[in-house]
């Protein structure tokens, strides 16, 4: 599934016209589904951060450049993820015996001329 995440992620930021339709439409269902594997639940591991929430939480760094290339907002249609992400932000995970190390995630609007970038020069 985390592949087909990124998948869809990077393709609604380089595709067009009919193919951009559908995969904006892919990757507004793929957030859907995870949030039904989410339910009620702080984290996809339950009550604690786990390996699910570390994987898919690399995703959140593309979504202010997911949302400007797809013309939508992903708080409107996945309202969900969203609240979990911010959750996961706020987490912090014992990597390595007692040192934290905090959930580093890029700068979204980075990520977005990163994508703009590599759209100009196809």
């Amino acid at each position: 599934m985390a592949d087909e995440v990124y998948d869809v992620q990077n393709r609604i930021c380089t595709t067009k016209g009919e193919e951009h339709d559908i995969v904006k439409k892919e990757f507004i269902e793929n957030y859907k589904m995870l949030e039904v594997g989410l339910g009620d639940k702080p984290y996809f591991g339950g009550e604690t951060f786990g390996f699910v929430d570390l994987v898919l939480i690399t995703t959140y760094s593309w979504f202010y450049a997911s949302e400007m290339f797809g013309k939508f907002s992903i708080g409107e249609e996945c309202p969900k993820i969203i609240a979990w992400a911010k959750r996961c932000m706020q987490k912090y995970t014992n990597l390595q015996e007692e040192e934290l190390i905090g959930l580093e995630v890029e700068d979204h609007r980075h990520c977005f001329l990163h994508k703009e970038e590599e759209k100009g020069q196809k």
